[in-house]
Formats: structure tokens, sequence, C-alpha cells
């Protein structure tokens, strides 16, 4: 990285155009992020699209086995079923988007802010001051690290919230 990060200032070792390089890198991370976001959330509803569909189609199968069309569910009960199911179907998609590598909101917000104090500390900077290459690596490796235990604490947590799926153990006798 240091070294792709000489070969971008050029032979005379110009700051501004490494610091120029180094902005418009962390502008397309921030664009690749929100493209991964837009693509998760076009998936999401091309997804409920089809079990839309399928569901659709099991409920006419049933139909037309039984000879009867299935009941409606009671409108007082959906409301509370239809939060459960809304909270579940976040969680799920949610876990599936974190094992795919998509960043989720906090991790973009965090990206914001690190860009914010990036823009902060570079504006800060007395004309003419130079950075090395090597000083800008080690501070994003010093930063990874940070990043990576959020994310894992993240991870854990909606983990240890999720409700667990528990059976009831059955009676002896009991229909």
């Amino acid at each position: 990285m240091a070294r792709k990060l000489r070969e971008l200032a050029g032979p005379d070792g110009d700051d501004a155009t490494l610091m120029d390089s180094v902005c418009q890198s962390a502008h397309q991370i921030w664009q690749a992020g929100l493209g991964a976001f837009a693509t998760a959330q076009g998936q999401g509803e091309a997804l409920f699209g089809k079990l839309v569909e399928r569901g659709a189609s099991v409920q006419k199968r049933i139909e037309d086995s039984t000879g009867h069309a299935l009941p409606a569910p009671p409108a007082g009960a959906m409301a509370g079923s239809w939060e459960k199911l809304e909270k579940v179907f976040e969680q799920r998609v949610g876990r599936a988007l974190h094992s795919l590598g998509v960043p989720t909101r906090e991790d973009i917000q965090a990206l914001t802010r690190q860009i914010e104090a990036l823009n902060q500390a570079i504006s800060r900077l007395p004309t003419g001051a130079h950075i090395s290459p090597d000083a800008l690596v080690q501070t994003a490796k010093r930063a990874a690290p940070a990043v990576r235990a959020r994310r894992t604490a993240r991870a854990a947590d909606a983990v240890a919230s999720a409700p667990a799926a528990r059976k009831k153990p059955r009676t002896p006798g009991a229909a």
C-alpha cells in the first residue's frame, strides 16, 4: 500500500498529488459502500415479491386440494404478529448481509465520521507539510482493529438479542 501511495505521489513526492489520491480513494470507498447498500436494498424488495408469489401459489394449491378457501387471519391478531415477523425478517436479513460483508448503516456512519475526521486533519495541516505514505498506512492499521472490534461487538449483540428457537417439551398423552 505504501509503495502504491509513493507511486501515486510521483518521482518528486508531491504531497498535493498524494493527498488528492487519498481523498479520491476515500470517496470511491464511500461510493462503493453506498452501492452495496442500494444493491442489498433492491434485492430485498425482489426477494419479498418472490415470497409473496410463492405464498399465493401454496395458498391456491391448499385451497384446490381441500376445496375450501383459507380463512383470513383476524385483524387484531395480525398487528402483533406482523411486527414480530418484520423483526425476525430484519434480523435474518441483517445476519445474511453481515455474513456477505455488506456494510451496515452503522458501518457507513462510522466511515463518514472517519472521512470527516480525515478531512479536518488534512485541513489543519500546514501548507507544504510532508506526510510519508508509511505514516498514512500506519494510521490506517491502527484504526482497523477498532473498526473490527466494533463490528464484532455488534454481531455478538445481535446474536445475543435474537430470540432462541426453543421447543416446548411434549408431555406424554398430550395431543
